[in-house]
């Protein structure tokens, strides 16, 4: 991991009232193995507002994501007696593609926060956890699955993030209506970006050369190189140019530019 990425605690930007649940009853998986730890998490989120499913291993979790159709957001322990949240992310993703997820760790190892962002974890915080910071993490990332379900028309028109919640960003021509926001935060978790490979496919996307990238980043022209690298990698972009054309094909837009 590099000097980059090493955050003591990490949760995506994404603008709203920090744990105000954007409508009733947000469902959220909860993954603990101490039950004092997961019974603290039940209350506060069900004081909250949220409606809360907890489960002590990996397995009763993945089991949990099978019978559930509806979670906004999983909260999972790092560390778990069966496994780790790394075995219980993939199969969140295969079956609820849009459910984000949001990990508790107190692993001191720098490459475990590399190994969440890379599995597809939306985020996660160190531990130990209190109330606010919990809450803060959790709205965030129920805000941040619900943002993707409407950008995508699953979810009705009181779902939607108020202006004062969310600022959105859209890229707009004569045949083009795409909030390239939405978009690069689904990439993201598809194809496993870690955040400052996030960073780095958004300049790309403004055309930055390597040394604004570099500037932007704190760190060297060769680093900046090896992200661009990693960005085209798991994105399958041709190019950086390339970039927006596959951020609109997952989108299912038309590129107007795009020779016939």
């Amino acid at each position: 991991m590099s000097d980059t990425e090493s955050p003591s605690r990490w949760v995506p930007d994404i603008p709203a009232s920090l744990g105000r649940v954007a409508r009733a009853k947000p469902k959220i998986l909860v993954v603990e193995d101490m039950d004092v730890v997961l019974e603290m998490y039940l209350r506060t989120l069900k004081g909250a507002g949220y409606d809360v499913v907890g489960c002590p291993t990996a397995a009763e979790g993945i089991e949990a994501i099978a019978q559930h159709r509806d979670f906004d957001a999983a909260l999972l322990d790092f560390s778990l007696p069966d496994g780790t949240a790394l075995d219980i992310i993939p199969v969140l993703l295969d079956n609820r593609p849009l459910t984000k997820a949001l990990v508790v760790t107190g692993q001191d190892d720098e490459e475990v926060p590399a190994q969440l962002m890379s599995a597809g974890a939306h985020g996660y915080i160190q531990k130990p956890v209190e109330d606010a910071s919990l809450l803060a993490g959790i709205g965030a990332t129920v805000r941040a699955t619900q943002a993707w379900r409407v950008a995508l028309g699953q979810k009705g028109g009181d779902d939607l993030p108020t202006s004062e919640d969310e600022e959105m960003l859209m890229f707009q021509t004569q045949s083009i209506n795409f909030d390239i926001r939405h978009g690069l935060a689904r990439l993201q978790f598809i194809a496993g970006l870690s955040p400052v490979q996030t960073i780095t496919a958004w300049r790309l996307l403004w055309g930055d050369p390597d040394q604004r990238i570099a500037e932007l980043l704190g760190c060297t022209k060769r680093t900046v190189k090896y992200h661009v690298s990693q960005v085209l990698a798991r994105t399958g972009a041709r190019s950086r140019s390339d970039l927006l054309r596959v951020l609109l094909e997952d989108a299912g837009v038309e590129d107007p530019w795009a020779k016939s």
